[in-house]
């Protein structure tokens, strides 16, 4: 994965990773408006919910936010990051992340062995994301 890739391309990246270890994904596809110059997601609820809801039977539930290298945080973003990672250390099988193309070797383990794997190797308590990037 190269580190600048763009973040639909990070996305698409993801998905199929995901799919091929068996994990069932979700997320919302970005709509444009006529002129193309805004990005509208059409949802009801609060904004800012994270990109990919990825669940697998053995293997755990990812709630992640993608982020190109460059990319900062929306409004309403960071409150559901924070939001579901406070549920964490009650859900050894709930993993709450910001991902960076960057964090790809985190994500193949991620998705290859697992939530808890995923955890034991990068966070030793599960105290939620590192939210870098400031807001836009």
């Amino acid at each position: 994965m190269r580190p600048d890739c763009p973040e639909d391309e990070f996305e698409d990246a993801l998905l199929a990773l995901a799919s091929l270890h068996g994990w069932h994904a979700h997320c919302e596809r970005k709509a444009f408006t006529r002129d193309g110059k805004r990005v509208l997601t059409p949802i009801k609820g609060h904004r800012g919910y994270p990109d990919v809801t990825a669940v697998h039977p053995a293997r755990g539930l990812v709630v992640a936010e993608l982020k190109s290298a460059t990319g900062r945080f929306g409004p309403g973003q960071r409150e559901w990051i924070t939001a579901l990672a406070a549920h964490e250390a009650a859900n050894p099988d709930l993993l709450v992340e910001a991902w960076y193309p960057a964090d790809w070797a985190a994500i193949e383990l991620c998705f290859g062995a697992g939530v808890r794997a995923y955890r034991a190797r990068y966070r030793r308590v599960a105290s939620g994301p590192t939210l870098t990037g400031e807001e836009t």
